[in-house]
Parts: structure tokens; C-alpha cells; sequence
């Protein structure tokens, strides 16, 4: 539909949308396993200590 409103090939600016949407994706999944094993230790460790 783009190739004929503009009369040519191009790609557009919508492109960037999803290798930004996967780099948002990955960074908010590894930032939320990474929490999920940091509160996993501490659990531990206070549980070894008791």
C-alpha cells in the first residue's frame, strides 16, 4: 500500500519499530529473571542463616 501512495520502494521509519520493540522486550525479561534470581539468593541465604 506504502510502494502506491509513494510511487517508489522505500522503507520506512515503521521498520525501526520492531528491532526497538524486541531490545525493549529482551532488557524487561533478563531485568526481570535477573530480580527473580537476586530475591531467590537472599531468600536462601537468610534461610541457611537461620
Amino acid at each position: 500500500m506504502a510502494y502506491l501512495e509513494r510511487g517508489y520502494k522505500a522503507l520506512g521509519g515503521e521498520f525501526l519499530l520492531i528491532p526497538i520493540a524486541y531490545m525493549i522486550a529482551w532488557g524487561a525479561i533478563h531485568y526481570f529473571i535477573d530480580a527473580l534470581e537476586e530475591t531467590a539468593n537472599e531468600m536462601f541465604i537468610q534461610e541457611k542463616e537461620k
